[in-house]
């Protein structure tokens, strides 16, 4: 295909991080159920009382009861956990309705002994506690060098490149800034602060690399009115900052830091979250800008986010001169692990259209993409 006529996307997950040093999704799992807080930047409990720990077991042996009742075998992990838990703390402080938890809400008042508040505290700290394990072990200064196979798909398709990454760390910020890439991230920078400011119409710049962060980072925050917390007033990306941290926006108004603002399910409660929020107009331009794409590259994705899954199945059906080309080891493990509609659209996608890598993100090289693009 002429490079004129090449528009290149990628979408990529955890896997891109294998080799980074970044504990996996079982490491983190095992971290977050025994306590063990990693002595890097965090927000939020450092060292969580003995009923957070205890609750996080309660739920995870509900999890597992689950999938034998169904006979399904499952890799219990921290997702999962925490999708259960915020889905327990929504509709006890009434965002919204679950009728489907209400006999495990049963069942945890009968442990709790009725106390409908213990409850409600231990799903908020429990939430407050995974944030902070994540944000104490994803807060990496690394820069992989195979990185730079990013810069080498731009120069085959001459155009600026779309990175959708699902990933809430910063190694990909940290190759752009030491290599000086130019990049959009949703964010403008304030030179007379040390902070950047959510402007998504940034993304209309056809001239730089785009960065989009599905599922949030851990840079991001949440900016609230001093006097009124629950209203939210922006969003803000400050790398390096405590909880309740106070500024001055330019026109006089003082705010507040407060959560970071990334998800960390991928099967219940996305379908929400996708819509609110800095979200909602991060998404808009996700759909923009996936579909001026024809050519969309998958690494590090084990296809577990059916929000994201949907919106692929999508963009492949609806044009038959849309390629998608997933870079990974195992083509069965990776068709097998993947949720809903997407496992089986894996299987039966035309060949012609659908191209499998058979390596590692790290090893793969320009030529291997190249020699996809133009397979038929």
């Amino acid at each position: 295909m002429n490079s004129k006529n090449l528009n290149i996307s990628l979408l990529v997950g955890a896997g891109i991080s294998y080799h980074t040093g970044i504990p996996k999704m079982d490491e983190l799992t095992n971290h977050i159920l025994n306590g063990i807080v990693s002595e890097g930047h965090t927000d939020y409990i450092k060292n969580p009382n003995g009923n957070i720990i205890a609750f996080l077991n309660i739920i995870k042996d509900e999890i597992i009861d689950y999938y034998k009742i169904l006979n399904i075998e499952y890799n219990i992990n921290y997702e999962s956990i925490f999708d259960v838990i915020d889905q327990i703390d929504n509709v006890l402080r009434q965002r919204n309705d679950n009728p489907a938890i209400s006999q495990l809400i049963k069942k945890l008042l009968k442990l709790y002994d009725n106390e409908l508040n213990e409850i409600k505290n231990v799903c908020h700290d429990s939430i407050l506690y995974i944030k902070s394990v994540l944000l104490s072990y994803l807060n990496s200064s690394q820069c992989p060098y195979y990185f730079n196979i990013f810069e080498k798909i731009q120069e085959l398709s001459n155009k600026p490149l779309n990175i959708f990454t699902l990933n809430h760390d910063n190694l990909l910020e940290n190759f752009f800034g030491k290599n000086l890439i130019k990049f959009i991230d949703g964010f403008e920078f304030n030179p007379a602060a040390n902070y950047s400011l959510w402007n998504p119409n940034l993304f209309d710049c056809t001239q730089k690399i785009k960065l989009l962060k599905l599922h949030g980072s851990i840079s991001w925050y949440r900016l609230s009115e001093k006097s009124n917390n629950s209203k939210t007033i922006g969003y803000a990306k400050f790398f390096e900052k405590p909880m309740g941290y106070k500024i001055n926006l330019t026109d006089g108004k003082e705010a507040e830091f407060w959560e970071p603002i990334f998800f960390l399910t991928g099967i219940n409660n996305k379908y929400l979250d996708y819509n609110s929020s800095i979200f909602l107009r991060l998404f808009y331009y996700f759909q923009k800008l996936l579909d001026s794409t024809n050519n969309l590259i998958v690494s590090g994705y084990s296809f577990g986010d059916n929000g994201i899954n949907l919106r692929l199945i999508d963009w492949f059906i609806n044009d038959s001169n849309r390629k998608l080309i997933i870079i990974c080891p195992n083509k069965d493990s990776l068709i097998s692990s993947a949720k809903g509609a997407m496992q089986k659209r894996l299987k039966d996608f035309p060949s012609i259209r659908l191209k499998f890598i058979p390596k590692c993100f790290e090893k793969v090289t320009i030529e291997d993409i190249n020699e996809k693009i133009n397979e038929y």
